[in-house]
């Protein structure tokens, strides 16, 4: 199975990546507004581990760390690194992210 991330919900962009390549994904295609919660996500306040290492925490709770990308998204969070202690984010059921993939991917 291939690994879920935000770039199989991006649709092709105008750009190539060489003469006669493939185009580049367009980043702003990426569906997030069609996710929906079927359940009230679990608030979570990050830690200073949890933004050096954002992949173990996904993996703490989801049992993978695939969905990490979708998850910053849709807290607004584009860099992580650059986010302060405290912050919290919104964790949204595993359904609920496994729904958005199976619906949205291109």
């Amino acid at each position: 199975m291939a690994i879920r991330t935000r770039y199989r919900l991006l649709t092709d962009g105008n750009t190539r990546a060489s003469e006669g390549g493939s185009f580049y994904p367009d980043i702003m295609t990426l569906p997030i507004q069609r996710f929906r919660f079927s359940e009230p996500p679990l608030e979570y306040y990050l830690t200073q581990k949890d933004i050096d290492r954002p992949d173990l925490l996904m993996y703490r709770i989801y049992s993978t760390s695939e969905f990490d990308d979708i998850i910053f998204w849709l807290n607004g969070l584009p860099y992580i690194s650059e986010v302060a202690i405290g912050t919290k984010i919104l964790l949204p059921a595993r359904q609920d992210l496994e729904d958005f993939f199976l619906e949205n991917q291109v």
